[in-house]
């Protein structure tokens, strides 16, 4: 009997050390700098798409609001009026094939609201409870579009390692993560 406990002790500590290392591997792959770049340049490609189609909900995953990097992180990126006459600039992060850890939806929410221009006050970042991080920032109308009309920041390698290393220190800070109320479909 002794045996037959110890054999499925090893087996036991075996998956768990195999998940850990394939978690390792996933974690790496997404902090790499290599990762952030291309993170940066996607979420500038979906603002140019959801500022090009507006209002309009995602439909599905082929909606050009909607994208993944080769690390396996989902970005979505959408621009919706509010029932105020604001503008709510939304973006959502998840991990693909797996819980999205605070450490990655956190920071890169904030390096995604960064990247496209917005300063650490002027957007909040929360988690739903399918573990989805989300950040959104309401602009007035005339600033949205005034935003809209402007060329996104330029940002090279030292620009968003500097970005993605202070979006990092305030995932971390106390009280950071806050509800945000984000219109999901156009008013109407």
């Amino acid at each position: 009997m002794r045996e037959i406990c110890a054999v499925a002790g090893l087996v036991f500590f075996a998956l768990v050390a195999l998940l850990l290392l394939q978690r390792a591997r996933v974690y790496r792959a997404v902090f790499s700098p290599a990762h952030v770049r291309e993170f940066a340049g996607v979420v500038q490609r979906l603002r140019d798409a959801a500022l090009e189609l507006g209002a309009k909900a995602p439909m599905d995953l082929s909606d050009p609001r909607v994208g993944s990097t080769t690390a396996g992180l989902r970005v979505a990126y959408t621009v919706m009026p509010d029932k105020d006459d604001r503008v709510a600039h939304h973006v959502s992060v998840s991990l693909l094939g797996g819980y999205t850890a605070h450490a990655v939806g956190h920071a890169f929410v904030r390096l995604a609201m960064e990247a496209l221009g917005f300063g650490a006050s002027e957007y909040a970042v929360g988690r739903s409870q399918r573990g989805i991080w989300h950040g959104a920032g309401l602009l007035e109308k005339h600033e949205s579009e005034a935003r809209a009309a402007k060329a996104l920041p330029a940002l090279d390698d030292a620009a968003i390692a500097a970005l993605f290393e202070s979006a990092q220190a305030r995932a971390l800070e106390p009280g950071a993560v806050k509800a945000i109320d984000v219109p999901v479909t156009p008013k109407g």
